[in-house]
């Protein structure tokens, strides 16, 4: 039997003590070999250090230093990395049962063969905050093609063969060892598939949940706000075919703002102005920028 290549899994972390353990947890607790875990902290001020501490014996590399964000410290763990499979996990989501074998299941051959493929599973988005608001993210074949529009599925539950991200940093000329842009705060993992597609990855979609997406108060993809929306923006422009960039310029004049206003709306009334006003702009840009790119841009989830 040929041995499995290694899977790398990075974890992205900076004073998440209180919710760092369950992360690893539901790594360490994964029944599969071959995995090397990569926890690269940003020169945390909590109790980071003394949960680290705790699984030290279950970390490949711990790395513990100050860093310029984020997507850094992926591209700092993913240097580290020598799977042939890799993933990150920021360190408020966790992976569920079988996830990793999943991902070994249907990227082992890939792997060996060093073809580019992204896996993309089902993902629980949980919102601790808010009861009742809680429901599964499942990948779609369809939103394959607007992904300039809008992230076509939730990180937490994506893994790539090595091969898929080496093809998505040569297809933007990023310098070697990188995965994502590290300009890029909230959008570079909307990028990273976009580059991927356009490189000639192959996307393997499955209905199987993998991971759970937290969105607290704190978290970053709640608090981005008009940064998230500014790099949406960016990543359309980049990735959109050059005969649809001035679709966001037109969403902000007309159809976002009429959105933003709807939501104060009573509820019936909102449904009412859903049927009408907007299906009115909706008509109106997709005439130009065609339906579906025009139904995927949404902001109003982050402003």
């Amino acid at each position: 039997m040929a041995t499995l290549p290694t899977l790398s899994v990075i974890v992205p972390c900076f004073n998440a003590s209180a919710t760092l353990a369950r992360t690893l947890d539901s790594l360490c607790s994964q029944q599969a070999g071959g995995v090397e875990l990569l926890v690269i902290d940003g020169g945390s001020t909590d109790a980071t250090a003394q949960v680290l501490a705790r699984f030290a014996a279950h970390l490949t590399r711990c790395v513990s230093e100050p860093d310029r964000g984020q997507s850094h410290a992926i591209n700092k763990g993913f240097a580290l990395s020598t799977g042939r499979v890799v993933a990150w996990l920021n360190a408020d989501d966790v992976y569920e049962p079988g996830a990793i074998a999943v991902a070994r299941e249907v990227l082992d051959e890939a792997a060996h063969a060093d073809r580019p493929v992204v896996l993309a599973g089902a993902c629980r988005m949980v919102h601790e905050d808010v009861a009742g608001t809680d429901y599964t993210w499942t990948p779609r074949s369809k939103d394959l093609e607007v992904m300039h529009c809008r992230a076509p599925f939730a990180q937490p539950a994506a893994f790539m063969t090595r091969a898929a991200a080496r093809a998505a940093a040569e297809r933007f000329s990023l310098p070697p060892g990188q995965l994502v842009r590290e300009e890029l705060h909230f959008a570079m993992d909307q990028d990273l598939w976009c580059r991927a597609r356009a490189a000639g990855a192959g996307f393997t979609l499955s209905h199987r949940v993998l991971a759970t997406f937290s969105v607290g108060a704190a978290a970053k993809s709640t608090v981005g706000g008009r940064k998230i929306a500014a790099e949406m923006e960016r990543v359309y422009r980049e990735h959109a075919p050059a005969s649809q960039r001035s679709l966001p310029g037109w969403y902000r004049r007309t159809r976002l703002p009429a959105q933003l206003a709807a939501r104060g709306l009573p509820a019936p009334l909102r449904k009412l102005w859903t049927r009408t006003g907007d299906a009115v702009l909706v008509a109106a840009l997709a005439a130009r920028f065609g339906r579906r790119n025009v139904k995927a841009m949404d902001w109003t989830w982050c402003l």
